[in-house]
C-alpha cells in the first residue's frame, strides 16, 4: 500500500480504507471541534473477489473533504458526511456500471463526499472507448447555498481526481417546487437540462415535512421525457432513525406513480469502515430502488 503522505500507510487497519484528519486551527478550550481536511482512501481490489484482483497499488484512490467535525453548523447538517454516504458510495464502487457513461443528479448533495466518489468513477473509465467519458455528467444539488459552496470547493480540490471532470454541475433546488402544479421550472430544469439517466440521495429522509416534496421531486426526475423510451432510476441510501419516518417515505412512494423496492447492498460493513463512528451503525443503511410504473 502506498504511503498517505502523513506518516501512516493506507490500510494499515484495514486494506480498504484508513480515513486521517488533518485539523485546521486549534480548537478552542470547550468550543466546537473545528473543521477538519479528512482524507479516506478506497482500493478496488479489495472490494472485488480474491480471484478478480491483481494487488496493484494503482486502484487505491482518495477523497479530500473540508467537513465539520460538529452535527450541525450555520443551522445546517449539510457539512458533514453522513453514515449513508459511506454505504452507497461502497454499492457505486462495486458496481460502477451505474454511473459511467450516464447522466447523473445527487439530490441532497452535502458537502461532497458522494459527488467525488461519482465524478472519480466516471473519470476512471476508458474514455478512448466510444468517447465514453463526454457522456458523462453530474449535476449536484442542494438546498443550501453555503453547502453547495462547500461541496463545489471540496470536488475542485487538486488531490481529487473529481477536480479533472469536465462536466459537473451545480444547482439551488427546492423541493417544494414540485409541489406547485403551475410551476413548470423544475420540470424544464430536469427535463430539458439535467436528463438525467441515475437519481442519487444519500440521508435526504430525516424529517417527515420533507417527504411530500421529495416524493414529488423524485416523480419529476424520474418520468420518462417526452418522446423518450430512457428507463431512469433512483437509488436512495437512509439511516434507519424512525420507523414511522421511513413508513411515511415508503408508502407515499406507493401512492404515487413510482414502485419502490428495497436493495441489498451485498454487505453490512463498507470500505470505509474506519470512518464510522460504530461499526453497528452500518446495520441501520437502508438502501431503495425506486423508478417509475
Amino acid at each position: 500500500m502506498p504511503s498517505s503522505g502523513f506518516g501512516l500507510t493506507a490500510g494499515s487497519n484495514h486494506p480498504s480504507i484508513c480515513s486521517l484528519e488533518r485539523e485546521r486551527g486549534i480548537p478552542l478550550q470547550n468550543g466546537p471541534p473545528s473543521q477538519s481536511y479528512i482524507t479516506h482512501f478506497w482500493d478496488f481490489q479489495t472490494l472485488l473477489p480474491s480471484s478478480l484482483s491483481t494487488g496493484s497499488s494503482t486502484d487505491v484512490h482518495s477523497v479530500t473533504l473540508l467537513e465539520s467535525r460538529t452535527t450541525i453548523e450555520s443551522g445546517t447538517t449539510g457539512l458533514r458526511t453522513w453514515m449513508a454516504s459511506f454505504v452507497l458510495a461502497r454499492y457505486l464502487i462495486l458496481h460502477p456500471e451505474l454511473v459511467t457513461s450516464k447522466r447523473v443528479l445527487e439530490l441532497g448533495s452535502g458537502i461532497g463526499f458522494l459527488a467525488i466518489i461519482v465524478a472519480s468513477l466516471q473519470c476512471l473509465q476508458n474514455p478512448s472507448v466510444d468517447t465514453a467519458l463526454s457522456k458523462s455528467s453530474l449535476w449536484i444539488t442542494d438546498i443550501n447555498d453555503e453547502v453547495l459552496a462547500r461541496c463545489r470547493d471540496n470536488i475542485n480540490l487538486p488531490c481529487n481526481l473529481s477536480s479533472s471532470h469536465p462536466d459537473i454541475h451545480y444547482r439551488n433546488l427546492d423541493w417544494s417546487q414540485s409541489m406547485d402544479a403551475d410551476d413548470s421550472c423544475l420540470k424544464a430544469l430536469i427535463h430539458e437540462k439535467i436528463d438525467p439517466d441515475l437519481i442519487l440521495g444519500a440521508d435526504i429522509i430525516f424529517d417527515p415535512q420533507l417527504i411530500p416534496s421529495l416524493v414529488g421531486t423524485l416523480e419529476i426526475a424520474l418520468r420518462p421525457s417526452k418522446g423518450s423510451r430512457k428507463a431512469k432510476v433512483s437509488i436512495i441510501a437512509l439511516t434507519m432513525r424512525n420507523e414511522d419516518t421511513l413508513g411515511q417515505f415508503l408508502a407515499q412512494l406507493r401512492e404515487s406513480s413510482l414502485h419502490v423496492e428495497e436493495m441489498d447492498t451485498g454487505s453490512k460493513d463498507t470500505c470505509f469502515y474506519e470512518t464510522i463512528e460504530a461499526s453497528s451503525y452500518a446495520q441501520h443503511i437502508k438502501m431503495f430502488r425506486v423508478t417509475y410504473v
